[in-house]
């Protein structure tokens, strides 16, 4: 298995919660003709003559926040979890792959490890983006910058693991976990990223991932139709995207007496700015002006044991195909 390795991948994060590390972070991020896929004549200007001159300022508030001695949760957390995993790969395979993190944006760069790869001779690299829901947005980008930078290495490619048992099994116990330590609430809203509505109708299926998880997951909670929602976050920019969004089925639950709300972000592999500032921090302080409204974030499997072993056992299944 020497010549084999497994990269994970995730986002990735500015280096510093400063606003020239955030602008050198979204310059990268927003320029992914993946993410936005606006002409470039009509985008670029924009995006380097307003957006970021604007954005990074109020971005580093939001990212300085969350910072914490670890510095970026989301890399810091992806990097235990990504740990944890090789440390389970161990116990079944013996020599076991190694097992490399990888941002899309930021560092460490997927042409940084590829890199290191070439050198150590690998000449399989199995792909896991850390996003169970597929969208170009995310896995898609992964994916093609992986390839564009593989040179002659194999790439073999994980299947977005939405409605595989495994991941809802985890989802599953990790929620009943939480649970035995507190009750669960009238209301449990499952809350993913949105996108733009137009990459739906050309064909992105993540809204249908989406709906699958949460129904499958509500359905092994044994949650009734009335119990739970679906909500979208992290709208950006004015176009239409996918809803309805959290906010929304909120303010529905609200109007119709409901008090106490639980959100659990089933799309989120690691807790990040969209967890640890929208929802945590920025969605809870919008909501206080309700008297008697307790919302509960429910953290998102991040390095957990229960997690590592899931993605174990889902690297693990590509070497039957090996």
């Amino acid at each position: 298995m020497n010549h084999i390795a497994i990269l994970l991948v995730n986002t990735g994060s500015p280096a510093e919660p400063t606003p020239q590390a955030v602008k050198t972070y979204l310059s990268e991020f927003l320029s992914d003709p993946y993410v936005v896929d606006l002409p470039a004549f009509l985008w670029k200007p924009f995006l380097n003559g307003v957006l970021l001159h604007i954005r990074p300022q109020r971005s580093a508030g939001k990212y300085r926040q969350i910072w914490n001695e670890n510095g970026s949760p989301l890399v810091h957390i992806s990097r235990q979890l990504t740990i944890r995993v090789e440390e389970v790969i161990k116990q079944h395979i013996n020599p076991a792959p190694q097992v490399i993190l990888a941002m899309r944006y930021g560092c460490p760069s997927i042409a940084q490890v590829l890199s290191d790869f070439h050198r150590q001779g690998i000449r399989k690299i199995i792909v896991l983006p850390l996003f169970p829901q597929y969208s170009k947005t995310t896995s898609g980008t992964i994916l093609a910058e992986v390839k564009r930078q593989a040179g002659n290495m194999q790439i073999q490619p994980v299947e977005p693991y939405f409605a595989k048992q495994v991941y809802l099994d985890t989802l599953t116990d990790h929620l009943h976990n939480f649970w035995a330590q507190t009750s669960i609430a009238p209301k449990v809203l499952f809350s993913f990223h949105g996108i733009p509505q137009r990459m739906v109708h050309k064909g992105d299926p993540y809204e249908q991932h989406c709906l699958q998880t949460a129904q499958s997951l509500a359905a092994r909670l044994n949650l009734s139709r009335e119990q739970w929602g679906l909500g979208f976050q992290s709208r950006f920019g004015h176009g239409k995207w996918l809803q309805p969004t959290i906010q929304d089925t909120l303010h529905t639950w609200i109007q119709s007496g409901v008090r106490h709300v639980q959100i659990f972000p089933p799309g989120f592999a690691v807790d990040c700015l969209e967890t640890l500032y929208e929802l945590n921090i920025e969605l809870t302080q919008a909501f206080q002006i309700y008297e008697g409204l307790k919302l509960e974030i429910i953290p998102a499997l991040n390095d957990s044991q229960l997690h590592a072993e899931m993605v174990a056992k889902i690297l693990l299944s590509e070497f039957q195909t090996i």
